[in-house]
């Protein structure tokens, strides 16, 4: 039978982790959901990292006509995706 597989580079590997890894992204996990209820909670109903979150509530409040709180969101959507794109430029062109 053919190997059905991508013969992409960009194609990841499954790989087991050491305990240690599986504690150090757990932890990692729970330290991201903790800044981003913290930053939900201060910042007025918008969430910090959850741009699921963000792009749900711009879709509600542009159905409702709110269109100053779409506005914060949508800004906030777009620096994030801004933000990505930068990331993703330096990853790429770093030496």
């Amino acid at each position: 039978m053919a190997d059905l597989a991508p013969r992409s580079p960009l194609v990841i590997r499954m790989q087991t982790l050491s305990k240690g890894a599986c504690l150090f992204a757990v932890s990692l996990s729970a330290l991201a959901g903790g800044v981003d209820a913290i930053g939900f909670l201060q910042l007025g109903g918008h969430f910090v990292s959850f741009m699921s979150g963000n792009t749900t509530q711009l879709a509600v409040e542009m159905a409702n006509g709110n269109v100053r709180e779409a506005g914060i969101l949508a800004g906030i959507v777009g620096l994030f995706v801004i933000g990505t794109m930068l990331g993703t430029l330096l990853r790429l062109f770093a030496i």
